[in-house]
């Protein structure tokens, strides 16, 4: 049996993987860090699942995607885990992807700290993690 999946931002594939009459499962993709946009994006993404559920598609299914621990803060990701629990979900999480993500997570540094502060991603209260990425997963409950 052949799955195909999608991390989708634009949200189109689940209709053309219906269409062609194959199983799969869309994974919704959410990406956000500063805390005062986390409620609008979780209900966005809450939203999205509600669409595609009343679609009823038969062969595609949602799932949602957290992007990754640099950019998914916390809050958000922590709201991602228990949508995942709640729904019954598949998740899917780029983990561990550059050495740069280890360092944002352990220690706060590097190009993607420097890239999120730019931005103005990072509240003045964040602090990093202090934990490798799969440990983050292990800490969400994404990994036994």
């Amino acid at each position: 049996m052949h799955i195909f999946s999608d991390i989708s931002g634009s949200y189109p594939s689940a209709s053309f993987l219906e269409k062609a009459g194959v199983r799969g499962i869309v994974f919704y993709e959410i990406l956000g860090y500063r805390q005062k946009d986390c409620e609008f994006l979780f209900q966005r993404l809450r939203e999205t699942i509600k669409n595609h559920s009343e679609k009823n598609y038969k062969k595609v299914f949602a799932g949602i995607s957290p992007h990754t621990v640099y950019s998914v803060s916390k809050n958000l990701f922590e709201k991602c885990v228990e949508l995942v629990a709640a729904e019954s979900l598949p998740v899917q999480v780029h983990v561990g992807e550059t050495a740069e993500e280890t360092l944002f997570l352990e220690k706060g540094e590097g190009p993607f700290f420097s890239l999120l502060s730019f931005l103005g991603q990072i509240d003045e209260h964040w602090k990093p993690e202090g934990i490798r990425p799969g440990q983050f997963m292990k800490k969400w409950g994404l990994r036994e």
